[in-house]
């Protein structure tokens, strides 16, 4: 079997990667940048597997670079979407989360490739104000469209060790100070990134699944204050400030400073935040694959 992953140099991306090739999956993965992959490489734990994975030096959105390497591949995922835009730098939801899916599935139809797994977010809407749930709506509406065999996924919050969001919010706990957005009184239900890397390649790996919707979330819903204590007292941090920011003010400053980097967090992301991001089901318990809760992987932190 070869998959082909674009986006697969990510957090989600790399822990799917590890799954697969220790599967003998052979994996084909599409890589900007070739050099910082190659570092991961070199600090991959199962060397013996080292020999399924096919590395690209190309752009989704730049066909030609990849399109030969689709000929015989079973399986093309696409994890290719940001979370946050850089306008001045031309980065935008619509380009990364809709423009560039489309353009992977139109060169994947292309080459014959005939099952597509897209991944799209938990809340994922055409009745939305969010660019970000719009774009990834449309996105998942153009998979689902174009090919007879497609899987969507769509997962809450994903906590991993190697995670950006993990590890901001390890930081701050061990600075002793955390910043919460409101009363912090919305509902998440975040899942861990074993949980989720462990689905995909069951579902990579039975190709009898298809046609399907996964809105994917972990074994417990917490609300966002409740997320903070869980994840402080499994590091065993005990003394530590959870500073509630009125969301007027942050909106305030957001609206002035989030085009800059190092201001943590943008306008959509907060209303992101404040919407919550649960279901009230676990699609899990119907497969094989065991929904682990998130304080295993806040363990590896320590």
């Amino acid at each position: 079997m070869t998959v082909f992953i674009a986006g697969g140099t990510g957090f989600i991306g790399r822990n799917i990667l590890e799954k697969l090739v220790t599967k003998n999956v052979k994996v084909i993965l599409l890589v900007r940048n070739k050099k910082k992959f190659e570092k991961f490489l070199n600090n991959f734990p199962h060397k013996n597997y080292v020999k399924n994975i096919e590395t690209i030096n190309g752009d989704v959105n730049i066909p030609e670079s990849y399109s030969s390497y689709l000929k015989n591949v079973d399986t093309v995922i696409n994890l290719i979407g940001i979370i946050r835009e850089y306008p001045q730098k031309g980065v935008n939801f619509w380009k990364y989360n809709y423009l560039s899916t489309k353009t992977l599935v139109d060169i994947s139809l292309e080459n014959n490739v005939d099952r597509f797994i897209q991944m799209s977010a938990l809340g994922a809407s055409a009745n939305t104000n969010s660019q970000y749930f719009l774009t990834k709506y449309r996105a998942e509406r153009y998979v689902i469209e174009s090919f007879n065999k497609w899987i969507v996924l769509r997962p809450s919050i994903v906590i991993g060790p190697d995670g950006e969001f993990t590890k901001m919010i390890y930081r701050m706990i061990k600075m002793g100070i955390v910043p919460i957005v409101g009363d912090g009184n919305y509902v998440i239900r975040p899942i861990s990134i074993t949980t989720l890397s462990n689905f995909i390649s069951y579902l990579v790996t039975d190709t009898k699944i298809e046609r399907k919707e996964f809105d994917l979330v972990g074994p417990k819903e917490y609300t966002y204050n409740e997320f903070i204590d869980s994840f402080a007292k499994t590091l065993g941090k005990k003394n530590y400030l959870k500073i509630h920011i009125p969301v007027p003010l942050l909106k305030f400053f957001a609206t002035m400073l989030d085009r800059f980097k190092f201001f943590p967090i943008t306008r959509e992301q907060i209303n992101l935040l404040l919407k919550g991001s649960s279901i009230d089901y676990d699609i899990l318990e119907k497969t094989p694959i065991k929904n682990i809760p998130i304080e295993e992987e806040i363990k590896k932190l320590r």
